[in-house]
């Protein structure tokens, strides 16, 4: 009894965006149980430890039926995120057999746009509409003038200051980032789903540093931030809170101290 209240605690942490917390209250469990090993995964999964997740999916694997949707969610997700996209598309079709929601028919959409198959990802989002009404995407991608026209009012919404540290950048748009902007090894930090990337040094190095280093970039990723909402008011504001966040970056803030600041 005991573990079951432990286990559906660590499971609300999850759903409240708090795994360390989550880890925490696993904490004296059998790591082996299946059930405890998945809510581990998801956990180590949301902070970005590819091998601790790994491991905590192997061990649910081994008391858990391979059609199990939570494994196979958890799984395919894992893949995902890790840019395994071929290995994520069968996980996401295998899943969509079983348990045909909304989250998977999006995650296989977006599979197909990263493939270059607009027509697949058109037919997985109609399955969407039809599904989940209310999750309903932008009709279509914007032109380049339309998109570039969201971001000059997302940027004009900044305050004063981050308007004048994004003078000091360059500023990229681009539908996906692409996989080799990712740093080795961190491929979970840099999912294919990330709305917005900073890549450069920051004002802080900048200052300790002498010599005369690349001029930083702020990566802003159109198809996924598309992909966030559903209509050109949501996508001004999500356009806004991502460059506020990348600016952040810029500062010289890392994650954690990003989210501290209320820019997460």
């Amino acid at each position: 009894m005991r573990e079951a209240s432990e286990l559906d605690a660590a499971a609300r942490l999850l759903d409240q965006g708090r795994p360390v917390e989550a880890l925490e209250a696993l904490r004296g469990l059998d790591a082996r149980d299946p059930e405890v090993a998945l809510c581990e995964a998801q956990a180590r999964l949301e902070l970005a430890e590819e091998r601790a997740c790994r491991e905590a999916l192997e061990r649910a694997r081994a008391g858990l039926e391979a059609d199990d949707p939570d494994l196979l969610q958890l799984a395919a997700e894992f893949d995902f995120r890790c840019w395994r996209l071929d290995a994520a598309r069968v996980g996401f079709e295998a899943l969509l057999a079983v348990d045909p929601c909304a989250e998977v028919l999006d995650r296989l959409a977006r599979l197909a746009e990263l493939a270059g198959d607009d027509a697949l990802a058109a037919h997985y989002d109609e399955q969407l509409a039809e599904l989940d009404p209310e999750s309903a995407l932008l009709a279509e991608s914007l032109s380049d003038e339309e998109f570039d026209g969201v971001l000059e009012r997302a940027i004009a919404a900044l305050p004063l200051v981050y308007r004048e540290t994004l003078e000091g950048a360059e500023l990229v748009v681009a539908p996906f980032p692409e996989h080799e902007l990712c740093a080795p090894g961190f491929e979970l930090e840099t999912p294919p789903d990330i709305l917005g990337l900073f890549v450069g040094a920051t004002q802080l190095d900048r200052a300790a540093d002498g010599h005369l280093l690349p001029t930083s970039m702020i990566y802003v990723f159109q198809r996924n931030l598309e992909r966030s909402v559903s209509s050109i008011e949501e996508l001004e504001e999500e356009a806004r809170i991502t460059l506020y966040h990348e600016l952040g970056h810029l500062l010289g803030h890392d994650e954690e101290g990003v989210e501290e600041l209320g820019l997460g």
